[in-house]
């Protein structure tokens, strides 16, 4: 009985244990961490334990009774025409044996063993029953397989799966890099654009990088490259085929590199670079969506930047870089705190105020205070009319689709997300078609 009362409710707790702390990782729905990895790799083991506790119940249950004495308690069995006895371990070995040594010592041990393995060795019966054990485990290893990967799934169904908009900031950081602001173009997926990056990276290739500023400029050019349009399905995607454009993650990589390469000078000649070469670091992970390492650059960023700061990356958009990450990585409370920094200036184009405001409702929803998002995004959605900006009027309606979506709303929903797509067509922001498309598929989940 005793058996019993202790390996059916320890089954149940390694059962429910080992299924249920995956919910820890999809209620966060942030990318995997290593802490992440761990929880699921201690989930497998507790099911694998857990299935060897159920084989062991079923072994009590249904193998001999000499099976379980001899090979679970670890007593001696031994079977004499048909019939099993207990025996007692041969453990008195005689003393003159024991300090015999060389040859004679061994042949010595030899037949202690041997002697040993005749009176209390297993038969071949009971080693098929430790066969039929084993196959055991394996077979009650599926279930508990499946379970774990239906449960998985049933759980990423049913807890909160609020949408996001990993994107939001790139166009509007992308057009406002200082090469754009040289060239006084918007960025684009357009083959004369691409011709012209490429040709501005070919020419400072040709040429001497040592200086600081040659070198953030070559930067930033391999960042603009790095967002390539999707020309064939066979292209990546992040969450649908149907998006249209992709981060390349090779070519962001090569930008990075020069961005290091930048840092590792001597402090006299990075002075003034090195907030610029940080926030285009974080800017980086941001985009390969290794979000709490693009905290940590900003972070840094933010720190750098300075009065003397020569790179030319505002303040105010590593501060949104900052919050973006912030919010994405599940730290929404620092994410409002430097909103609350840029909405607290009141120099700000009018554009520049609606972005950081419509980003403080998404703050506001993803922190489960959605009642104070649509004052917020119909204010932003003001804005955007005065200054006849689609894009953000684009961004605004996809907010307010997500916001409806997560209080059950669907026919309103549906609605704001039609809208948002047609604003967004025909827009040279591509960022804002891929957050429809995304948007559009967590709708018809």
């Amino acid at each position: 009985m005793k058996f019993w009362l202790i390996s059916v409710p320890l089954y149940l707790a390694l059962l429910a244990l080992g299924l249920g702390l995956p919910a820890l990782v999809v209620w966060k729905r942030q990318p995997l961490s290593w802490i992440d990895l761990l929880i699921y790799l201690l989930a497998t083991g507790l099911l694998v334990v857990a299935a060897f506790v159920l084989c062991i119940i079923v072994a009590r249950r249904l193998f001999p009774q000499y099976w379980w004495i001899g090979q679970v308690q670890g007593k001696d069995v031994f079977e004499f025409e048909g019939v099993y006895f207990r025996g007692l371990r041969l453990t008195r070995l005689d003393r003159r044996s024991r300090r015999r040594t060389g040859a004679a010592g061994n042949r010595g041990a030899a037949e202690q063993s041997r002697l040993q393995r005749v009176l209390f060795g297993v038969d071949q019966q009971m080693r098929n029953w430790d066969l039929v054990l084993g196959l055991l485990f394996l077979v009650l290893l599926i279930p508990h397989t499946l379970g774990f990967i239906s449960t998985h799934r049933t759980l990423e169904r049913i807890l909160p799966n609020p949408a996001k908009f990993p994107e939001s900031l790139h166009y509007p950081l992308l057009s406002s890099l200082p090469v754009m602001r040289e060239w006084g173009v918007q960025w684009s997926t357009d083959s004369g654009f691409t011709r012209r990056i490429e040709a501005a990276l070919q020419e400072l290739r040709a040429g001497d990088m040592a200086e600081s500023g040659k070198r953030f400029r070559f930067a930033q050019l391999q960042l603009l490259k790095a967002f390539t349009k999707r020309a064939r399905t066979s292209d990546p995607f992040y969450a649908s085929p149907g998006e249209r454009i992709y981060f390349n993650r090779g070519q962001g990589a090569a930008a990075v590199e020069s961005l290091q390469v930048l840092l590792a000078l001597p402090e006299l000649q990075r002075a003034g670079w090195s907030g610029g070469a940080l926030a285009l670091i974080g800017f980086f992970h941001l985009s390969d969506r290794n979000y709490p390492e693009a905290a940590e650059y900003l972070r840094q960023a933010l720190a750098e930047l300075g009065e003397g700061d020569e790179s030319s990356i505002s303040r105010y958009h590593v501060l949104l870089l900052a919050a973006q990450s912030a919010m994405l990585s599940g730290d929404r409370e620092g994410a409002m705190e430097r909103l609350e920094l840029i909405l607290v200036d009141d120099r700000l184009p009018k554009q520049a105020y609606a972005l950081a405001m419509e980003h403080y409702a998404e703050a506001l929803r993803l922190k489960g205070e959605g009642a104070r998002a649509p004052e917020l995004l119909t204010k932003a959605m003001e804005l955007y009319k005065l200054a006849k900006d689609r894009g953000g009027l684009a961004r605004v309606h996809l907010r307010l689709a997500a916001l409806a979506l997560d209080e059950g709303r669907s026919e309103e929903a549906s609605h704001e997300l039609s809208i948002a797509s047609s604003l967004a067509h025909g827009l040279e922001d591509e960022f804002t078609l891929n957050m429809v498309e995304r948007l559009t598929l967590a709708f018809s989940g």
